[in-house]
């Protein structure tokens, strides 16, 4: 019965929805975390006076910040449409 009821709600989700999303939190761990530095880097910069090394550095660490978190959803991504396609077999 619930197997049922959780087919339903899937055919109610728009084909182009799950890609959107997809979209959206990579696209959101590519942008975010490097805003985040050049604002924090530029601060430690005035404050250390040590122009433009700090804002670099905090760039660097966010751009391997958001390589791993792109590489995570990928394959987080990857794993359920494989488990997704393979057939469900019950027995009798």
């Amino acid at each position: 019965m619930e197997e049922n009821y959780c087919m339903e709600e899937k055919s109610k989700i728009p084909w182009w929805q799950p890609g959107l999303v997809l979209f959206t939190r990579l696209s959101a761990w590519i942008a975010i975390p490097v805003v985040i530095a050049v604002i924090i880097g530029k601060y430690l910069d005035r404050v250390f006076h040590s122009q433009p090394w700090l804002m670099l550095a905090s760039v660097s660490i966010s751009f391997v910040v958001s390589i791993v978190m792109l590489v995570r959803i990928g394959l987080k991504e990857i794993t359920a449409s494989e488990k997704a396609e393979k057939p469900i077999i019950k027995k009798q």
